[in-house]
C-alpha cells in the first residue's frame, strides 16, 4: 500500500541534512516532520515547503522562521535543509 507524501514534491524516504539552531542531523523527509516539539515540527514543515516550492534544481534552503510557542511568545529558528 502506498503512503501519502508528507511534503508534495519530495519523497518520504528522501535523505536530508538538517541544521536547526546550530544542531545538525541526518534524517528523512518523513522523520524531519516527526520531531518531538511542535514548534520544531512547524519550522521543519516551513523549510521543507520552501525547498519543494523552489527551483527544480534546488538542493537546499536556509532560512529564519518565526513561530509562536505555547505561551504565545515569539521564537525565531534558523534552519538549513539540504538534500543528500
Amino acid at each position: 500500500m502506498r503512503t501519502k507524501q508528507v511534503i508534495w514534491g519530495l519523497n518520504n524516504s528522501q535523505r536530508i541534512r538538517v541544521i536547526l539552531n546550530g544542531i545538525g542531523f541526518y534524517t528523512t523527509v518523513k522523520g524531519a516532520t516527526e520531531l518531538p516539539f511542535s514548534t520544531h515540527s512547524t519550522v521543519m514543515y516551513s523549510a521543507l515547503m520552501k525547498l519543494s516550492n523552489g527551483k527544480d534544481n534546488a538542493t537546499g534552503v536556509a532560512t529564519t522562521v518565526a513561530v509562536y510557542n505555547h505561551k504565545m511568545e515569539r521564537e525565531e529558528f534558523q534552519v538549513q535543509v539540504d538534500l543528500v
